[in-house]
């Protein structure tokens, strides 16, 4: 099976779109949360998981609210901290029917790890907006020596070596049960250089260019859950498919578990132990009725004797349990 290359006049176009999404990456990250006034957006309706973005309003948030929830979030980070059940906590809050976000800890980095599937599945959703055939291509799986990167969290189901799925299977592995033979089969057929261009359109380092073991912050990393929300990089069809595809995650220890069950989440997990430190992240849309938001937690952890990730998952439900409670009030 051959890579998937690209012609001349996509790549033109992918350069394009890199610094319309340059700009987008820029504007968003402005210091907003220290304004009085926002710019409230305004979505277009008629959809299940996106609300792809129409124009902004200016519009007056009332900060002393998102204020409040942000020191709830602060006095347990903590407690957690000093109790020794943590060593770094980051989260990013962004409420989408508003526009009013929280950020703590925004400038500590971690090791994504799981959470590039993401990327990964935008890209090939990218190409679909171009050949919707592509989706069913058939890949066949390439076995891998996962020696380097042991999955702590194992996955409910994996593909099998040398069998050949469809490309849309193969993310659906990927995404739902965090495969990693499903994810670098995915990556082993696709052209470096159109992976690459991707990375550098999503404003993130490519991996392998350098040593990338702590180098996203909670707030880069949403960013891939804000343009799927908004439709701003893939286009409606493909952004909807993406968002539902993230709604059937197995993975049900972090966000999930500080929720009631009939609340949809669209997100995605990592976790990784990197030296004398283990890790684990959920970032996703939590789709609370009439009040969607963004909620993105990152934590790490000493090892210790073991590598029970336990606390963290803890954590992660906490955080999540008490936003969902402060929003509903």
């Amino acid at each position: 099976m051959k890579k998937i290359v690209l012609p001349f006049y996509f790549l033109v176009i992918l350069l394009l779109l890199s610094i319309i999404f340059g700009y987008s990456l820029r504007f968003f990250s402005s210091n907003r949360e220290e304004e009085m006034e926002e710019n409230i957006s305004l979505h277009k309706t008629g959809y299940t998981y996106i609300s792809p973005l129409l124009k902004c309003a200016d519009n007056q948030i009332n900060v002393s609210k998102i204020t409040t929830l942000k020191k709830s979030m602060q006095t347990f980070i903590t407690k957690e901290q000093e109790q020794g059940k943590v060593e770094e906590i980051a989260v990013y809050f962004h409420n989408l029917s508003d526009d009013s976000w929280i950020s703590i800890n925004p400038n500590f980095k971690f090791s994504p790890a799981s959470l590039l599937k993401v990327p990964l599945m935008i890209a090939y959703l990218k190409l679909a907006e171009y050949d919707p055939n592509i989706l069913q291509q058939k890949l066949k799986v390439i076995p891998f020596d996962f020696q380097t990167a042991q999955q702590n969290i194992k996955p409910e189901m994996v593909v099998e070596k040398n069998k050949e799925y469809t490309i849309e299977e193969l993310l659906q592995y990927a995404i739902n049960y965090s495969d990693n033979q499903a994810a670098n089969t995915l990556i082993s057929y696709l052209d470096p250089n159109f992976i690459n261009q991707v990375y550098t359109d999503l404003g993130l380092a490519i991996p392998g260019s350098e040593s990338l073991e702590n180098f996203m912050t909670v707030r880069e990393y949403a960013s891939f859950f804000e343009i799927l929300y908004n439709a701003s990089y893939l286009n409606e069809l493909m952004s909807e498919k993406a968002l539902e595809i993230l709604t059937k995650s197995t993975f049900s220890s972090g966000l999930n578990s500080g929720l009631p069950e009939n609340v949809i989440v669209a997100h995605k997990f990592g976790e990784r132990i990197v030296g004398a430190d283990k890790q684990l992240h959920d970032c996703g849309i939590i789709y609370m009725e009439k009040n969607p938001y963004l909620l993105c937690i990152m934590t790490k952890a000493k090892v210790g004797s073991s590598s029970d990730f336990s606390e963290l998952e803890r954590i992660i439900s906490t955080i999540t349990e008490k936003t969902y409670n402060y929003l509903n009030k």
